[in-house]
């Protein structure tokens, strides 16, 4: 049996729980809706045995079945995403000052977190500037001023993968290039912050600064969303910056530290 042989045998007879949380793993903000044959698919695994592990899953909550027989993540799965203590802590300290940022700038605000290589949005305040974000939303870390924020100031490794992922063109300004990436990331750590112009979207600008917890890790990133035409990113740099500081102080003697 060859080496990709033993692989897809080990996937496909992995235990019920992984083959489950396989399928899981689909969804995504890009695919929020799935078929039974595009998660068997997904997951590596026959359409019998796809179909038994998703209406289990559907019978706990962990998702849901739609009319036409699409699958979406379910009431259950958001709920417990919500309990894990030093996410729903972030965001419990995080949420009053992000809606007095809103109030004083009329932005959207952001808290971002890293994913692997991805920024996820966790908690979204709407403003009436800017675009509608929504919770959950997931982009690749280096097309947002949070991700560039949290890829700025995260180990050297995980720097290493997300600068290895191909970065994909969402607008005719993206920035793609590594080595123009690198500098950016270095100077986001010298300013302590981060401006993304047309990176994601051509209609908008981003303007993000670090979260930082007790031992000095960056756990997450304030974001503010502004029209690409704004003429007052400085101020709402200096807002955001302020924010976050503020954030900071608050959840360091409160946030558990990371198990060493």
């Amino acid at each position: 049996m060859t080496m990709l042989e033993q692989t897809r045998t080990r996937r496909s007879t992995g235990s019920v729980t992984l083959r489950a949380m396989r399928m899981l793993d689909a969804f995504e903000p890009a695919r929020m809706s799935l078929s039974l044959s595009e998660l068997a698919r997904f997951a590596d695994v026959p359409l019998s045995t796809a179909h038994r592990l998703l209406s289990d899953l559907c019978t706990w909550g962990a998702l849901e079945r739609d009319v036409e027989g699409r699958f979406h993540v379910g009431v259950r799965i958001r709920q417990l995403a919500a309990l894990a203590p030093r996410g729903r802590l972030l965001r419990e300290v995080c949420l009053p000052v992000m809606e007095d940022l809103v109030a004083v700038t009329a932005c959207s605000c952001v808290l971002a977190v890293l994913e692997d290589t991805d920024v996820i949005n966790v908690e979204v305040v709407r403003g009436t500037r800017s675009e509608q974000k929504i919770t959950g939303q997931r982009s690749h870390a280096l097309t947002t001023a949070a991700g560039r924020v949290l890829v700025a100031f995260a180990p050297a490794g995980r720097q290493r993968e997300v600068l290895e992922r191909p970065v994909p063109a969402l607008t005719s300004h993206t920035v793609t290039d590594s080595v123009k990436l690198r500098a950016i990331l270095a100077e986001v750590r010298q300013a302590r912050g981060a401006v993304s112009r047309q990176q994601a979207d051509d209609d908008f600008t981003g303007v993000a600064a670090p979260v930082i917890d007790a031992t000095g890790e960056v756990v997450g990133a304030l974001s503010t969303v502004v029209p690409v035409d704004a003429s007052d990113l400085g101020a709402l740099m200096a807002l955001t910056t302020a924010a976050a500081r503020s954030v900071s102080r608050v959840l360091q003697p409160l946030m558990p530290r990371r198990p060493s």
